[in-house]
């Protein structure tokens, strides 16, 4: 028997983009798992290039935690179409745009999206999840600092589920769920779709590394 910890990103905008560029910044249609990770990273208070050893045996746990989502109400796709006169470097820095030139960027996100994630494993690994998303060290964000959350995230904490996952999700709180769709992880020998989306750690140069998983889509 193990845990679940249901975590519940509802507000009026969100996104989250799965290896994007500086002037597409994509969102896939339900929350990703690296999106996830930055959330309770971000309500733990763990900066990744920071606290790299914190963030390593964190990934480390999280591995080991069954990760589902569960799309209530889908919502709608829409772009937003931003121009710059420069950007800001990483070092921060301003950098004006290219002999003068704005420079445009297309911004996508989820609007009126109701998603319920349900992470299944440990007790104390997710207990410390559960209470940090409860009382956050920083601000939380549905993706994107623009997304703020409309309800609670840490939606209902349940203990010693005998349940397969899968089955659990399709009998909670089925009241707002609207669009009946999953999301599940499948090994990556199976038949599925291959998302950049699994976190792994910092590369050579200090940066978020990521490497891909297999995800399958079902109705029910």
């Amino acid at each position: 028997m193990s845990d679940i910890l249901v975590i519940r990103t509802h507000g009026y905008m969100q996104s989250w983009g799965v290896g994007d560029t500086k002037n597409y910044r994509l969102t896939q249609p339900y929350p990703t798992k690296s999106g996830i990770i930055g959330l309770c990273c971000c309500a733990l208070g763990i900066n990744p290039k920071k606290h790299v050893a914190r963030y390593s045996t964190f990934l480390k746990e999280f591995k080991k935690v069954e990760f589902m989502v569960r799309c209530d109400k889908s919502g709608s796709i829409l772009r937003d179409y931003q121009n710059s006169s420069g950007f800001m470097t990483l070092n921060g820095n301003w950098t004006p745009a290219y002999k003068d030139k704005n420079i445009q960027s297309y911004r996508y996100y989820i609007f009126g999206g109701d998603f319920s994630i349900a992470l299944k494993g440990n007790e104390e690994f997710l207990k410390i999840i559960y209470n940090a998303l409860r009382n956050p060290r920083w601000n939380l964000f549905l993706g994107r600092n623009c997304c703020l959350p409309a309800s609670q995230l840490a939606d209902k904490y349940f203990e010693n589920v005998e349940q397969e996952l899968i089955d659990f999700m399709k009998q909670y709180n089925m009241e707002r769920c609207k669009s009946k769709m999953i999301v599940r992880e499948v090994p990556l020998n199976e038949i599925g779709i291959k998302i950049y989306d699994e976190p792994i750690g910092l590369n050579w140069d200090g940066n978020l590394q990521y490497s891909f998983r297999n995800i399958r889509i079902e109705t029910f």
